[in-house]
């Protein structure tokens, strides 16, 4: 083993050379062991803490959801009461009868005048709430009286019932008539479009919602078309007796 000379500096002794090595040897032994005794400095990772389980609402049972109890009276003029006061309007009528007896079943009046099948096609959603149980559904006169296609109507009622039926509502089917004066071939087969839809979609249907009504001067206004107060008398007890003979809305 070479050990290099150290030179020596003017007033200085010169070591000897195997005092300088073993020197060196315990200085080196001394710094290993000051380097083992430093402990490393470890790094620690950051601890994520567990997320707290988002508190689980219970849905609501079905005592505390909304009453499903509202029979929905959808059409046109012929249902909201034209020129009339809400109150005096067949649904309304209704509703007050079963109020009277003590029924739980309420009456909204949807009937818009002036609507269309593709009219209630656009309000549908709207005025099915989830408080509804059944739609009374009488449209259709204004599609008639304004000469549409008779095609595009049964379409729409076809729409219009299966849109009902999606939404887990009962539906019941009001049959509509029009003038005679519309021609033969038209008014015939106007009349057959709601007891083949009836068949079809397998709901029940009231034959004629203008039924004793419908031509007598006295029960309707000066314009010959819409029933004034005693017409929708008159409406409102046969609808009733309807739903009666049906065994419908049976508490």
């Amino acid at each position: 083993m070479l050990v290099p000379r150290i030179p020596s500096y003017p007033g200085s002794s010169q070591f000897p050379q195997w005092a300088i090595v073993t020197t060196i040897l315990l200085l080196a032994t001394s710094l290993v062991g000051c380097k083992k005794a430093i402990p490393k400095q470890t790094q620690t990772k950051p601890q994520l803490k567990p997320q707290a389980k988002p508190s689980k609402k219970s849905p609501k049972s079905p005592e505390t959801r909304e009453k499903r109890n509202i029979v929905l009276f959808l059409g046109d003029s012929l249902t909201a009461g034209y020129r009339l006061a809400s109150s005096e309007a067949y649904p309304a009528l209704i509703g007050q009868h079963w109020k009277k007896q003590g029924r739980p079943w309420r009456t909204r009046n949807a009937g818009v005048s002036g609507d269309t099948s593709a009219g209630v096609i656009r309000r549908l959603n709207w005025v099915l709430t989830p408080d509804v149980h059944t739609v009374f559904l009488a449209i259709g006169a204004n599609d008639g009286m304004r000469g549409q296609s008779l095609t595009q109507l049964e379409k729409n009622l076809v729409t219009i019932l299966t849109s009902i039926r999606k939404k887990k509502v009962h539906v019941i089917l009001a049959g509509i008539k029009i003038p005679r004066n519309y021609g033969k071939t038209y008014y015939l087969q106007f009349e057959e479009i709601y007891p083949r839809l009836a068949a079809r979609f397998k709901i029940p249907l009231m034959p004629f919602l203008l039924k004793d009504v419908a031509g007598i001067k006295k029960l309707n206004l000066t314009d010959g078309i819409h029933p004034n107060r005693q017409g929708h008398q008159i409406i409102s007890r046969n609808v009733l007796s309807y739903f009666n003979q049906a065994k419908l809305f049976s508490d």
